[in-house]
């Protein structure tokens, strides 16, 4: 007989899913990942970045997970093709400025957590639940089986008869927790480690007014802050950047400079893509430091005040120079590999700087330490368009003459001012109402 080809399978078994897949992530990454595709949600919502009274609820007990949102549900097209599947699809259709990347998140979350879940869902034009056993689907391996089935009919509704928006969102609950899993739910100390790291990593989208509760107590935004002066002017430059000709356009935006006195360990580079924390006080060679073919030398704490973000920003979030973990950057992707060039520019001058200060410390004439003493600290988006900082000559240094401005104003008044400029302080605010008023009555 003559001989034929054979089909080789190449069929995945549930078992690498379940049991290998998880390793790779750690257990509050995982969480904040699957709190990613809610956010997506809310991205579908409100495009225009607006997420005021949208609300992520996280619950943890050493019984169950939960987790609920108000952000707009997963439509039922994206429930079927897309949302559930192992990886994400060509012919998916992306989440404008998605950070839900790679399509395993939520699988490897709930994988990682526990043996059952139950997934809630409702969107304008349909309303259903998934309930899985997962030692119970794991146990064939036949491709009809990979399937998950609704726990009863879709519940759906016309263009003109939607399912009211005060329903729409999703709830993932998670039960028959693994023992590992458990047990750290119980401690007060993972949940003090568990918020931190879930504010840092959707910091930027708590300013945006989102809300993120963990066991009903809500994260607190931080605002990202500089030390400006009229002689201590901090770093902000954008450019744009692409991996190839054909590739749709990433948005760099970067702020470097100082900030007042603090742990050394929040010094180094922060770094964003679409808006989720990727990089967290690096000071690694990843982002510059102890770059050979630079003057940027190893971190130490003589570099405690330095700050450094980047902000990368794209529609199409394939472009984005981030790992699969969101835990670390894409050392391979060409839009890092410039970035990461005008990221070590940006040092420079900066670590000049600090290096000069530095040195005043034996010295009686501290100008440079004075100027970084009397500068306030302001959120980024103040931050004046400077390409490069500039280190003010001493002789400038030691002419300048400051005024102080003191006034009292009822404290109503005062606080509806403040949240009207978004600021965090008094002395903010009195800096950004003089600056306005020099900005449009005096220049």
């Amino acid at each position: 007989m003559p001989a034929k080809r054979e089909f080789i399978s190449a069929m995945p078994t549930k078992r690498l899913f379940i049991e290998m897949l998880v390793k790779d992530v750690d257990l509050t990454d995982a969480i904040i990942d699957l709190v990613d595709n809610s956010i997506d949600g809310a991205k579908r919502l409100r495009p225009d970045g607006d997420f005021t009274d949208l609300k992520i609820e996280i619950t943890v007990s050493e019984t169950k997970f939960l987790v609920k949102d108000n952000c707009g549900g997963i439509p039922l097209e994206v429930g079927k093709n897309y949302a559930f599947r192992f990886g994400r699809p060509n012919e998916a259709t992306p989440t404008d400025g998605s950070i839900g990347r790679f399509g395993i998140g939520m699988k490897r979350a709930l994988f990682k957590i526990g043996k059952n879940f139950k997934i809630k869902t409702a969107a304008p034009h349909a309303k259903y639940s998934i309930t899985v056993d997962v030692l119970k689907w794991s146990k064939d391996d036949a491709p009809e089986t990979w399937n998950f089935q609704t726990d009863a009919p879709v519940q759906l509704r016309s263009d003109l008869n939607t399912h009211p928006m005060n329903e729409l969102g999703t709830s993932i609950e998670v039960t028959n927790l693994y023992s590992e899993v458990s047990k750290r739910f119980q401690y007060a100390a993972y949940e003090t480690e568990f918020r931190s790291r879930m504010r840092n990593a959707q910091n930027e989208f708590l300013l945006a007014g989102l809300t993120i509760l963990i066991n009903n107590e809500a994260l607190v935004s931080q605002q990202v802050k500089l030390l400006q002066d009229t002689l201590l002017k901090p770093t902000r430059k954008q450019e744009i950047i692409k991996a190839h000709e054909k590739a749709l356009p990433v948005n760099a935006r970067y702020y470097v400079g100082l900030q007042s006195s603090s742990p050394p360990d929040h010094a180094g580079w922060y770094v964003y893509c679409n808006g989720r924390l990727i990089l967290h006080a690096d000071r690694s060679e990843v982002v510059g430091w102890g770059e050979s073919s630079s003057k940027i030398p190893h971190y130490h704490n003589q570099y405690a005040r330095f700050r450094g973000y980047a902000f990368f920003d794209c529609s199409d979030s394939e472009q984005l120079p981030w790992n699969t973990t969101k835990t670390g950057l894409d050392l391979e992707s060409p839009v890092y590999a410039k970035a990461r060039r005008t990221m070590v520019s940006l040092m420079e001058p900066i670590i000049k700087f600090i290096n000069e200060v530095d040195r005043e410390k034996d010295s009686e004439n501290k100008t440079y330490t004075e100027i970084i003493n009397r500068a306030v600290e302001v959120g980024i988006d103040d931050v004046k368009p400077l390409s490069m900082f500039k280190m003010p000559p001493k002789e400038n240094v030691a002419t300048a003459k400051l005024s102080r401005i003191t006034y009292q104003k009822p404290t109503a008044e005062f606080e509806r001012v403040k949240k009207q400029l978004k600021a965090s302080s008094a002395e903010e605010v009195g800096l950004k109402t003089f600056e306005y008023y020099q900005k449009f009555e005096v220049e």
